[in-house]
């Protein structure tokens, strides 16, 4: 079977153009060469091989971007962002309403909606928190007890810029946690005003500190 090259279209602006590179070059099959180059109005994709290997990719290409065009969506300022789309993302599922709150803690809009997130925060920053929402879940997963506490501790972490074992420590000092009789992390208040106040605490505790380093 001959070798040949096909070039093919796919129009896109801006940041969409660099993700779509992104995706096609990890998601894509192999032909023998794929070349992508960002134009002024899209992708131009340039590709060598054998003739069902470059028909196969670019039918699969196709079937990725639609997909993706359809999990993220721009309007107003605003992009709508499936949830499915993210989880196949971080390869890990991840609880929507803690996202929302976090984001919405850093300043960002975001509101979720059945089956997507609603925000003007960048899709990096939305994949990078997810990402870390999952890494503290597994690490208290054994030692803390009920989903609420979990909450609060993982956007404790995130917000304050601190380990989960720093919120603890913290948490217990300001006996917004406890422990149960089998020696697990319990939250004694509401996790979203706990979360409030331990940011409160934890800012006064800085401030005390650098006034301390300025006698």
């Amino acid at each position: 079977m001959p070798l040949l090259k096909r070039s093919f279209y796919i129009k896109c602006h801006g940041d969409e153009c660099l993700k779509l590179v992104e995706l096609i070059r990890d998601k894509a099959p192999a032909v023998e060469t794929m070349n992508i180059t960002i134009e002024q109005s899209g992708l131009r994709i340039d590709m060598y091989g054998y003739k069902s290997d470059v028909r196969n990719a670019w039918i699969y290409i196709k079937r990725l971007v639609s997909a993706y065009k359809s999990a993220i969506v721009e309007k107003r300022g605003l992009r709508e962002i499936s949830i499915d789309f993210l989880v196949e993302k971080v390869g890990r599922t991840f609880p929507p309403r803690l996202l929302e709150f976090i984001v919405r803690k850093k300043g960002h809009k975001a509101r979720v909606e059945g089956d997507r997130i609603i925000t003007d925060a960048d899709l990096d920053e939305i994949i990078d928190t997810i990402k870390r929402i999952v890494e503290v879940l597994d690490k208290i997963h054994f030692s803390v007890k009920g989903t609420a506490c979990k909450y609060f501790i993982v956007a404790s972490a995130l917000m304050a810029n601190k380990s989960y074992q720093a919120i603890i420590e913290e948490g217990l000092r300001a006996h917004i946690l406890d422990k149960d009789e089998d020696r697990r992390i319990i939250l004694k208040k509401e996790w979203r005003s706990a979360v409030d106040q331990i940011l409160k605490v934890l800012d006064s505790a800085n401030n005390i500190k650098d006034n301390n380093y300025a006698l």
